[in-house]
């Protein structure tokens, strides 16, 4: 498979909380970016079992959490937001492999990668006891099982977990994030697969800043990245 990359978009506030809109409204970032030209497959995420649901839950309350998936684009949309790629490859080259969306009430850890370790130091709870996470199952054909690490059922008056954020030496250079959580309810994540942009050999911050602010206006809360070889 080689080396790919992706970026996160995490929403980084731990009192945040969903709204009915919220994916509708960063779907309509990503088509204003000419970043998505297909309907998305949604993905009801209750229970720790994403299964696949239909187009009628986009537009209502997302629960426990709800994911929308687009199996990506290829064109300028994307060096607009990405800036140019490491192969020099031209405007009309470049794709995205797949754009995902995730909304709900379940705390989520982020998934960790070679670079950046994120260690569940004290899960979420609720009226002062621990949640427990849902076990971890193969996700099959909804392919989000590296997504996020560790979930938990959690409601509303959920206290946040604590994770502990370990970073390895030749990745110091490349932190975009100021003061990252570690977990979070909601956050869009572009996966470039092989097509790695320039940026992702310097600091882990999409180029297009108005995008990434059109990102947090639609979830309604502020943004840190997270870039992420795999």
């Amino acid at each position: 498979m080689g080396v790919e990359f992706r970026q996160f978009l995490v929403v980084n506030d731990r009192t945040w909380l969903p709204q009915p809109d919220t994916l509708s409204r960063v779907e309509a970032v990503l088509r204003q970016w000419a970043l998505v030209d297909q309907p998305p497959r949604l993905v009801d995420l209750s229970g720790g079992r994403p299964q696949f649901t239909t187009p009628d839950r986009l537009g209502s309350f997302p629960g426990a959490g709800l994911a929308l998936t687009w199996p990506g684009i290829e064109g300028r949309g994307v060096e607009r937001v990405a800036g140019p790629n490491q192969w020099g490859s031209g405007p009309d080259e470049r794709y995205i492999g797949r754009i995902v969306a995730v909304a709900g009430l379940d705390y989520r850890v982020q998934w960790s990668s070679e670079d950046y370790y994120f260690q569940l130091v004290k899960p979420p709870s609720e009226a002062g006891q621990p949640l427990t996470r849902y076990p971890n199952p193969d996700f099959g054909r909804t392919r989000l099982s590296t997504t996020w690490a560790d979930a938990f059922p959690c409601t509303a008056a959920a206290s946040p977990p604590l994770v502990r954020i370990n970073i390895e030496d030749r990745a110091r250079s490349q932190v975009g994030w100021r003061n990252l959580d570690g977990f979070w309810r909601a956050a869009l994540i572009l996966e470039f697969g092989k097509d790695i942009p320039a940026f992702a050999g310097a600091v882990h911050l999409l180029p297009e800043r108005a995008f990434v602010s059109a990102i947090s206006a639609a979830f309604r809360g502020p943004i840190e990245e997270v870039g992420e070889f795999y």
